[in-house]
């Protein structure tokens, strides 16, 4: 009765504060509730076969919608719903500065924001007399845009973005022109107007389509003797989020909407030529501390799109000749691609935003042409010009990620980041003005097509009381599905102990421990580990063999893993033959489990399993627990603690 008295209360006091101009909030919930019946997560079952293909989760507690109770309490108090964010937890509203407070008090509120709104900066002009000399056959004035990264060489090769889906987050899109006819498009959003048209509608500014349609062209036009992009073949999702209307603003919930919505669509890649730093008068530009990575919403969302394995590519920023200089929100983000400028001729360009990030990452990841770059004219049906910006530059990116994704579907984003970083010409001595170089897809083809194949070092054993720590360090995975730790005991037959994932691409470090606890002492045991190229049969890599160590007194081992969750190994050691009772007790001294019961054992070490359950096999609770074993007339004791 008191939280309705307390909803009431607010209701009423909401409707006397909405009486003047209102401004957009987001409104974060604490949490998602028990799952209303019948609600299902958003995700289609095109998203779930891309998430299964690249290994990732299928469902997370962020595919699941907001709780629609806490939506229609805000509604019941006069609040209008603007947007919803799945992944955010949160709703975008219309409400008055002085409404906020009250809002906080709503017990499933954890937090209000306002919505910022960014000014958008149109494409410089370029005149088309720097492009005269790069000019050479089918693809016309474009060619040094896309030679210059190694466009030609993959189409040689039969990729042309195939298989691949691609959103756009733009202002717009008119698909009349003569390179664009042939394009796919899968679906169409507006989300501004919130309609299925992305042209040019009435109320829009005049230029409204502009900017998005040369961008489609950069990356999906296809019109030979003229322009080609390098994934024409690709299946593309158009998001009209970028509102050029008057007061030339963005705003992000619109973009944080408009990746849910390509989530749910299954898209493989997400290129946006959208940065945030400075915003409309009143609302309070991001500082450059703010581009660490975590802090803006925009840069949150896209670190969740990466977790959900779509590759990010964004613009870097056009600010490297002005006061902030450096990168724009979410070009921040952990494993966003940030794309940089060049020149025609391959110079580093002065507009192109410079890093590091505020927590101190090489930023941008990596660079294409943003100068005089020739796109469609989106004005006419049949005629082309150029622009200028990092804008341009990201969809040359992105096309080539689609490209690399046609060659080899299951690269999660993570790895194609890093295919992409490790095969740009700048990556031995990356900084913060080039960041790793210019995008270079022949060296990027080199490498993806050199496996499969595995480097390992350092695959060594080291034998402790009653269990062996086995390592090792990969320096590189290409196409190797998993890693199996094999162990053969002397004159027995190898059985498998462990399997770890592999990797579809990477050239970083990676080191691997495992503890084998299952160990009697005073035996020799050799250690083989295998990988699986291609995700095919296992073959043999490496092997190391080691002479246990037997029993120097009798001994309880400290229980591993500790704490645990589903399960720890309890482990005995035995100088001499001697009877052994191993029992489990809780705080209280009540007996939970019974291991071992007045056993009569052979000298050396025994391993036991505890699943966190008692005798009658029921999970007890989380906790502290007591672990005595009697060993003849001594008694050892260790402690565990169970965590659920």
């Amino acid at each position: 009765m008191r939280q309705i008295f307390v909803y009431l209360f607010i209701f009423f006091s909401l409707y006397e504060l909405f009486a003047g101009s209102e401004q957009r909030y987001w409104i974060f919930f604490s949490d998602k509730g028990s799952p209303d019946a019948g609600v299902r997560p958003a995700v289609s079952g095109f998203t779930l076969e891309k998430r299964q293909r690249k290994n990732i989760d299928l469902y997370t507690l962020s595919d699941l919608p907001v709780k629609q109770h806490y939506i229609e309490i805000l509604k019941n108090s006069g609040i209008t719903v603007y947007r919803r964010s799945r992944w955010l937890n949160a709703v975008s509203v219309y409400l008055q500065n002085t409404s906020a407070e009250l809002i906080r008090s709503f017990p499933f509120v954890n937090g209000i924001q306002p919505v910022r709104r960014h000014r958008f900066q149109r494409n410089l002009p370029a005149g088309s007399d720097e492009l005269q000399k790069y000019f050479s056959g089918e693809y016309g004035l474009s060619e040094n845009q896309v030679q210059m990264i190694g466009i030609p060489v993959l189409h040689e090769q039969g990729f042309f973005g195939q298989g691949v889906r691609i959103a756009l987050f733009d202002t717009g899109f008119r698909l009349t022109h003569e390179s664009m006819r042939h394009i796919n498009v899968i679906a169409a959003y507006d989300f501004i107007n919130n309609d299925h048209n992305v042209d040019y509608e009435t109320g829009d500014s005049p230029d409204q389509h502009h900017h998005g349609t040369r961008v489609l062209s950069v990356i999906g036009g296809h019109k030979p003797g003229m322009l080609i992009g390098p994934a024409y073949e690709a299946e593309y999702l158009l998001a009209k989020t970028d509102d050029l209307h008057t007061e030339t603003h963005i705003d992000e919930d619109n973009w944080v909407a408009a990746m849910e919505w390509a989530d749910s669509l299954g898209a493989d890649i997400i290129s946006s030529s959208l940065g945030y730093s400075t915003f409309d008068a009143g609302e309070g530009d991001y500082t450059y501390d703010d581009m660490d990575g975590q802090t803006t919403i925009v840069t949150r969302a896209a670190n969740m799109a990466v977790e959900k394995g779509i590759a990010v590519f964004t613009s870097a920023g056009n600010e490297g000749a002005k006061p902030w200089y450096y990168i724009t929100a979410p070009a921040d983000g952990f494993n966003v691609i940030a794309v940089g400028g060049l020149n025609p001729d391959g110079s580093l360009w002065s507009g192109s935003s410079r890093g590091p990030t505020a927590d101190g990452r090489i930023k941008p990841e990596v660079l294409a042409q943003a100068v005089a770059v020739y796109t469609a004219d989106p004005v006419s049906l049949n005629k082309y010009s150029v622009a200028k910006g990092t804008s341009l530059a990201c969809p040359l990116a992105a096309g080539s990620g689609a490209l690399i994704l046609s060659i080899n579907p299951n690269l999660d984003p993570i790895s194609l980041r890093e295919l992409m970083i490790t095969s740009a010409d700048n990556y031995q001595t990356p900084d913060n003005n080039l960041g790793y170089g210019r995008v270079d897809l022949e060296a990027a083809f080199a490498l993806l097509t050199a496996g499969p194949k595995v480097e390992i070092s350092e695959f060594s054993v080291k034998p402790m009381e009653g269990r062996n720590q086995i390592s090792w360090n990969v320096h590189m995975e290409i196409d190797n599905g998993q890693w199996s730790l094999q162990r053969r005991k002397t004159g027995n037959i190898s059985e498998e102990i462990a399997r770890f994932e592999g990797n579809v691409f990477s050239l970083h470090l990676r080191k691997f421990n495992f503890l084998d606890t299952q160990i009697n002492g005073g035996e020799s045991i050799q250690y083989i580990l295998a990988a699986q190229p291609g995700g095919r049969e296992f073959k043999y890599i490496d092997s190391v063999s080691v002479s246990n160590l037997e029993p120097k007194q009798n001994t309880l081992l400290s229980c591993y893993p500790n704490p645990f969750n589903m399960q720890t190994a309890v482990s005995i050691g035995l100088l001499q033959p001697a009877k052994v009772t191993l029992k489990i007790f809780d705080v209280n001294g009540r007996r939970v489990k019974t291991m071992v019961d007045a056993q009569n054992l052979d000298a050396g070490y025994h391993h036991y399993v505890w699943e966190g359950n008692n005798d009658n096999q029921i999970p007890v609770s989380s906790g502290m627990y007591f672990i005595f074993a009697w060993i003849g007339r001594d008694y050892k004791t260790q402690k565990v603690m169970l965590i659920k």
